[in-house]
């Protein structure tokens, strides 16, 4: 996980916790469907940083 992944899980909960415009049933759907291969986090940070919409 990335340093910034980590800063953004431990301001949300920790890694455990989800992001409520990130759930993480969509990264998993996302990972199933072999569209990233990022951990939940980073995938977060990544859709953030690039303005993705939900």
């Amino acid at each position: 996980m990335s340093e910034d992944a980590q800063n953004l899980a431990d301001v949300s909960g920790g890694v455990w916790s989800e992001n409520p415009e990130w759930p993480v049933a969509e990264w998993q759907a996302e990972v199933a469907a072999d569209a990233t291969r990022r951990g939940y986090w980073d995938w977060v940070l990544s859709n953030i940083s690039s303005g993705a919409e939900e």
